[in-house]
C-alpha cells in the first residue's frame, strides 16, 4: 500500500513541476479603464461639417479645371508651325497641348487623391477622357474636333496614361493605410 501512494506523490509532483504557470491576472479589467485605441486611419468626417463641404468644393473646382484643360487641350491639338501662331516651319503639326496634358492630369489626379481622398482620385481622369471624347467627338455645332490622325491618339494616351498611374499611387496608399 505504501507502495501505491509513493507512486501517486511521484505523479502529482511531476505534473505540478511540468505544469506552466500563469502569468495573466485572474480578474478582467473594467470597462471604466480601457482606453481606445486611436486608428490609423480616422473616418472620414460626417456630411455637413466644415471639412466635408470644404473637400466637396474643392473636388468641384478640380472637376472644373479639369473640364477646362481637356476643353484647351482638345482645341489647340491642331496647331501647326505655319507661322500664324507658331514659327514658320513649313506647316509641321506640333501637339504642344500633348505635352500639359502629360503634366497636368496627373497633376489632378494625384492632388484629388490627396486633398480629396485617395477613392475621389478617379474623377478627375474620368471627367477628363469624358469631355475629350464627348466634345471630340460632337463638338460645338456638331463639328468633328478631335483631329482624325495620330495627335488625338497621342493626346488620348499622353492624358489618360499618366493619369493612370498617379490613380494607381493614389489608391495603393489607400490599400496600404500610408496618408500623403
Amino acid at each position: 500500500m505504501a507502495r501505491r501512494t509513493t507512486r501517486a506523490k511521484r505523479t502529482a509532483t511531476r505534473t505540478t513541476a511540468t505544469a506552466p504557470a500563469k502569468t495573466r491576472p485572474t480578474t478582467e479589467p473594467t470597462k471604466a479603464s480601457k482606453t481606445p485605441v486611436p486608428s490609423k486611419n480616422p473616418a472620414p468626417p460626417p456630411e455637413g461639417r466644415p471639412e466635408s463641404r470644404l473637400r466637396w468644393l474643392i473636388l468641384a473646382v478640380l472637376v472644373l479645371d479639369t473640364v477646362l484643360l481637356a476643353t484647351l487641350e482638345l482645341f489647340f491639338l491642331p496647331l501647326r508651325m505655319d507661322g500664324k501662331l507658331l514659327p514658320d516651319l513649313g506647316a509641321i503639326p506640333m501637339p504642344l497641348t500633348v505635352i500639359v496634358a502629360v503634366v497636368t492630369t496627373p497633376l489632378l489626379v494625384s492632388t484629388a487623391g490627396r486633398l480629396v481622398h485617395p477613392r475621389a482620385a478617379f474623377v478627375p481622369l474620368v471627367v477628363w477622357v469624358l469631355t475629350v471624347l464627348v466634345l471630340g467627338l460632337s463638338g460645338p455645332g456638331g463639328d468633328l474636333v478631335l483631329v482624325q490622325d495620330w495627335r488625338a491618339f497621342l493626346l488620348l494616351a499622353g492624358g489618360a496614361l499618366p493619369a493612370a498611374m498617379a490613380l494607381g499611387g493614389a489608391l495603393a496608399t489607400t490599400a496600404t493605410g500610408r496618408k500623403n
